[in-house]
Parts: C-alpha cells; sequence; structure tokens
C-alpha cells in the first residue's frame, strides 16, 4: 500500500485551444522512502489534500499560462495531513514551473501571439 497521487494541469495560451495532462504520481515523485514511511503516511487513506498553483503571463489579458493541481491521500492524522500537504505543494511548486515554461515555448511558436 502505498501513498497515492495525482497531478492534474492545464496549459492555455490565449486564442488556442487549452491543453490538459493527468499523472499519477510514484514513490520518486513524492520523495518518500521507505515504503514503511509511505504506509505511515497514507494510513486508512480517508484524508485527500489537494494544493493547486496558478502562474500567467498576460498583458491586458492576451498571453499565456498554466495551472496545476496536485492531490495525495493520507490519513486523517492531524500530522499526516500536514505532511501531505507540505509535500504536495513541493510538487505542485515544481510541476506548474515546468508546465509554465513549456506554455512560454508554445506561445513563442504561436504565430498569432499577441492578437485578437
Amino acid at each position: 500500500m502505498l501513498l497515492r497521487g495525482e497531478v492534474r494541469g492545464r496549459i492555455w495560451i490565449d486564442g488556442q485551444p487549452p491543453w490538459f495532462f493527468t499523472r499519477e504520481l510514484t514513490e520518486e515523485d513524492i520523495g518518500m522512502s521507505p515504503r514503511d514511511s509511505l504506509r505511515g503516511l497514507l494510513g486508512d487513506g480517508n484524508a485527500r489534500v489537494t494544493v493547486s498553483m496558478e502562474m500567467r503571463d498576460t498583458d491586458y489579458g492576451t498571453g499565456f499560462g498554466t495551472h496545476v493541481s496536485v492531490a495525495l491521500t493520507c490519513d486523517q492524522e492531524e500530522s499526516s495531513v500536514r505532511e501531505a500537504a507540505s509535500i504536495a505543494t513541493g510538487l505542485a511548486e515544481e510541476f506548474v514551473e515546468e508546465a509554465f515554461d513549456t506554455a512560454r515555448e508554445l506561445f513563442d511558436q504561436t504565430p498569432t501571439k499577441g492578437s485578437n
């Protein structure tokens, strides 16, 4: 039994359809080992912690951005929820920055950038 997690994200560029992605998190992503640490955090698995972050680069509403949501399942003990929230926040920061870099690259390649 492992800590369960998922990342969902959206990249948008003004005038283009959004790109969506979903990914299950692995032990390596979560950065916890050995497995006993993960089992301890998961416990009964009845709590879910979700952290969302967004980054935008816009000028009068024209531009690009990304939104990422990281959800982790853990037990209901306060210490586990706090630990899961801390892990989810760190992961959300990483994923939103990666997605933002991708959004910037796509925006720079868009021939209609800056037009309405």
